[in-house]
């Protein structure tokens, strides 16, 4: 009962306004379909710089798209020159995990402890991508 009574108060409220409209199209003196014309001429008008700004919202966000897309690229390709770059290297490249080191002599310690008991050995050690000498000089 209270959709049906809900619903005839949105069809009544619906009415009052075309009527209205109706009032303010006669007041104009105006005939009614020059009216609609001007009307009608006024939301074609709106419409189509309502669609520009569209398009050009749509241009932009397939620019950023597109750059996204680049940087996927040379980020997949970057991956795919490190992957070639160690699987044709001779060496095989270890990385270590160190406790905080204060003094040349723990890194010394700690470098030779992850290498004890193995063949490998230190042929060069970079921090940060600079080269470090691993042995003290003599």
């Amino acid at each position: 009962m209270k959709q049906i009574t809900l619903l005839l108060a949105i069809i009544l409220s619906s009415l009052k306004i075309i009527a209205q409209d109706e009032r303010i199209l006669r007041s104009n003196n105006k005939p009614r379909v020059d009216i609609l014309k001007e009307i009608t001429s006024d939301s074609a008008k709106s419409l189509s710089g309502s669609r520009t700004q569209l398009d050009y919202s749509n241009e932009i966000i397939d620019k950023k798209i597109n750059a996204l897309n680049q940087k996927i690229t040379d980020l997949n390709n970057k991956i795919d020159n490190l992957i070639a770059l160690f699987q044709t290297h001779k060496h095989t490249y270890h990385v270590m995990a160190f406790k905080e080191v204060t003094t040349f002599g723990d890194l010394r310690n700690q470098i030779n402890q992850n290498l004890s008991g193995s063949d490998k050995k230190l042929i060069g050690l970079q921090i940060h991508g600079v080269d470090v000498q691993t042995s003290p000089p003599k």
